[in-house]
């Protein structure tokens, strides 16, 4: 089996580093196309003109305001006379069919206007304007920014689908860009690259916001998201079919392109504000809102500025060259939110930095005037001298700076931001901590300790969660120390939802209480972590949570290895125990038999050597019986079969039972007047009463009463049973580990004592599960 599933990581593995490897290599085949196509460009000028067929008649239809065209001083409506040194309506025949010619086609132009004015142009003989290298540099510079960060972003976490997504992201911009400049000097597929890269490219921008929240996971290996690519396919589909026509597209067609940039980028924005309100984690909520803001100062311009009025009226109001600038915002404001996970903290930046800042101006400005001060009593003494001073006072400055800087920075924290800190540290600090600790008591003490003195908080309580799904204290300080608070946060717990949990607050359930935080590790909740509202009542900051968010990632981890250090020690305890209480009856079974078999012993002898075999096959059955209730219930396979029971029929059949084991006691059954069937499991009911009852007969082995008792619990809205006896009593040592596994009492008085000390425990956890609460009252000797 090991061997199998290490094979099958290997392969796996090999897969991730093939996939990554082609990912690199079609990365870089488009970023050598693209700066193919800048390269080609830079310098060359292009007529930056569109001439359409109007009533049978072709005119001048739109210019480029960096073009060669408008330089000429052609206007739109002019109507052309000569191209490419051949009659006009030569030259546009062939484009009868498009009904349009783009300027990238035309190497020399002369044309009429209204006046009967001749204007001429020619790409040969001159360079490309001031304003289009101005924009082929800003595009360039977009397009690096974009391949950089994608980069980046990509090589930081090649295995990852979101970080290769954004990487894409890049690269196709760059592609779109290069592409779109090359088109205008006729370079060959630059067009078709270039619109499928521009179509394209808003939807894997909303892929890459699809997936990116760690909330949506399991969404990134899920291949129904790939159905968001059917429009941009099959617009590019249609736009090689019908899109174009004699090497030019289509004037119809670019509406509808328009129109699925214009959806795609709709759906991005949609996409963030969608990923920014349903954000579980605080983290990723401050994450979209850096990129909701960024995404917004790029595509507000974009599409109102040039997509909108192109589609509706057919002229931009800025030229798209400029208007791809604001682009640049996305891949910076992601590579902020997505690569450094360090989100920019404004409280941090202007309530700290500001005044760490002037302490820093300030120092710098003592030491300045010092030195200057010093160095002029040197004036006498000549240049060199002075020259060696300063030096010397400026090495002996800069080692001084620091640790002084360091010093005034702590007081100002001490005096001024008791309840600054820095987040990463403390849980980093944590961290390490936990991980020189094993036993889960002491991993639940300095969880709630840790966090409690770092928030100043007035209490904490960690509960740890059972196989059965019910919760244990773990540790719990301040407030929520006392017995009545841990039943109360354990009824709160147990009644959650999402609107209580962490982040949200929990104040709405009990207003001494902050946040509840389910700690989860492997995708299972290991505890729960319940935290009150602080000394000082202060609203709690961005970085109090991102601390706790921190803080129950390393908790949760810490305590799932001591809960199985601790379930490993338990699992060698129970066999060691089990073994030994096995070994006893089955020696007893074992030796009475032997003797029957060499012997012929009288009636009498042999009736009373048949029931002590009967006896401890008896006493075998129940500890076997009870090692398999406890190995269910620790494996989390315990089925509840709930139906509706009288108390008094389980009351009969658990006396039933009882009474035949001792002639000593005297079975007393009090039950309140009215009591409502309970929604339980009979069979498991029954026995947890049995084991109650059981107990209460073994530890008062003189005898007395045992009252069996049930009554209406109203404040609660529950039924309360007792089993109470006149026996030796238990001691408050004991009273903290009666329900755990092979918990026995051990006093001279409970030394003949026999029982495998699982009974309590498996009716503490049965009756957890059935939703109820079990606890003790007693005293020493009574």
């Amino acid at each position: 089996m090991n061997r199998f599933d290490n094979r099958s990581r290997e392969l796996l593995t090999e897969r991730n580093r093939l996939r990554e490897i082609l990912f690199c290599i079609f990365a870089l085949c488009i970023l050598v196309i693209s700066l193919v196509y800048f390269s080609l460009s830079i310098g060359k000028p292009y007529m930056g003109l569109i001439l359409s067929r109007d009533n049978k008649e072709w005119l001048v239809s739109d210019l480029d305001p960096n073009g060669l065209a408008i330089e000429a001083g052609i206007n739109i409506g002019d109507r052309p006379i000569e191209i490419n040194q051949q009659p006009a309506s030569i030259f546009l025949e062939k484009y009868m069919n498009s009904g349009v010619v783009y300027g990238n086609s035309i190497k020399e132009l002369t044309v009429i206007d209204e006046d009967r004015q001749f204007k001429s142009t020619s790409l040969e003989g001159n360079q490309q304007s001031d304003g289009a290298l101005a924009e082929f540099i800003s595009l360039l510079i977009v397009s690096l920014i974009f391949w950089i960060t994608g980069f980046y972003v990509f090589f930081k976490r090649p295995q990852s689908i979101t970080f290769m997504l954004f990487c894409l992201c890049g690269i196709v911009f760059g592609l779109a860009v290069s592409a779109g400049i090359a088109t205008e000097i006729a370079i060959p597929l630059a067009l078709q690259l270039g619109v499928a890269a521009a179509i394209v490219g808003p939807w894997l921008l909303l892929h890459l916001f699809l997936i990116l929240p760690e909330e949506r996971a399991r969404l990134r290996n899920n291949r129904l998201i790939l159905l968001i690519y059917l429009p941009p396919t099959i617009t590019l589909i249609l736009f090689l079919l019908i899109g174009q026509a004699d090497g030019q597209p289509l004037p119809g067609f670019h509406t509808i392109r328009l129109l699925v940039y214009g959806v795609g980028y709709l759906a991005v924005t949609g996409a963030v504000v969608y990923n920014y309100f349903r954000a579980f984690s605080p983290r990723t909520r401050q994450q979209m809102k850096i990129i909701f803001i960024s995404v917004l100062i790029a595509l507000a311009p974009f599409l109102l500025l040039y997509i909108l009025p192109e589609a509706i009226w057919e002229q931009a109001i800025i030229p798209a060259g400029f208007s791809v600038l604001f682009i640049v915002f996305i891949p910076l404001g992601m590579g902020y939110a997505v690569v450094t996970q360090r989100l920019l903290d404004i409280d941090i930046v202007i309530r700290r930095g500001l005044v760490y800042g002037l302490i820093t101006v300030i120092m710098a400005g003592i030491l300045s005037v010092a030195i200057f001060f010093i160095t002029a009593n040197y004036a006498s003494v000549g240049i060199p001298v002075q020259i060696l001073v300063a030096l010397v006072l400026g090495g002996i400055a800069t080692a001084l700076f620091g640790p002084i800087k360091k010093w005034v920075e702590a007081l100002v924290d001490k005096l001024f931001y008791k309840d600054r800190y820095d987040y990463r540290q403390m849980i980093q600090s944590l961290s390490n901590s936990l991980n020189s600790v094993k036993d889960s008591t002491y991993v639940s003490r300095l969880i709630v300790g840790a966090t409690v003195q770092t928030l100043n908080l007035t209490g904490g309580c960690l509960f740890i969660s059972t196989q059965s799904g019910a919760y244990e204290r773990g540790a719990a300080q301040g407030t929520f120390a006392k017995r009545s608070q841990q039943k109360k946060l354990l009824t709160i717990i147990s009644q959650r939802n999402l609107s209580i949990e962490f982040p949200a607050s929990a104040s709405s359930a009990d207003p001494n209480l902050a946040f509840i935080i389910p700690l989860v590790a492997a995708d299972k909740e290991v505890g729960v972590l319940c935290l009150s509202e602080k000394v000082s009542r202060q609203k709690f900051s961005t970085d109090d949570i991102y601390l706790l968010q921190g803080v129950a990632s390393v908790a949760a981890v810490a305590l799932r290895n001591a809960m199985l250090i601790r379930d490993v020690s338990i699992r060698d305890t129970f066999v060691s125990i089990a073994s030994h209480e096995l070994r006893t009856p089955m020696t007893a079974i074992m030796g009475y038999t032997e003797l029957l078999l060499q012997r012929n012993p009288p009636d009498t002898t042999r009736e009373q050597w048949l029931n002590n075999i009967y006896e401890n096959g008896q006493k075998l059955t129940d500890m076997i019986d009870d090692l398999l209730n406890v190995t269910r219930i620790q494996s989390g396979k315990v089925s509840m079969k709930s139906e509706e029971v009288r108390l008094q029929d389980v009351f009969e059949e658990s006396l039933t039972i009882i009474r035949e084991s001792s002639d000593k006691h005297k079975f007393i059954v009090d039950i309140e007047p009215g009591l409502p069937a309970l929604l339980v499991d009979r069979e498991k009911f029954v026995q947890v009463i049995g084991n109650l009852l059981s107990n209460a007969v073994k530890y008062s082995p003189e005898g007395g009463h045992i009252n069996l008792a049930a009554r209406k619990d109203m404040e609660k809205h529950r039924v309360a049973v007792s089993v109470s006896d006149e026996g030796i009593g238990i001691g408050p040592e004991d009273k903290d580990t009666l329900f755990t596994t092979f918990h026995r009492i051990q006093r001279p008085e409970t030394q003949g004592i026999k029982g495998s000390g699982l009974g309590l425990y498996i009716a503490k956890e049965w009756t957890e599960a059935m939703g109820g609460e079990i606890w003790l009252e007693s005293e020493l000797n009574k």
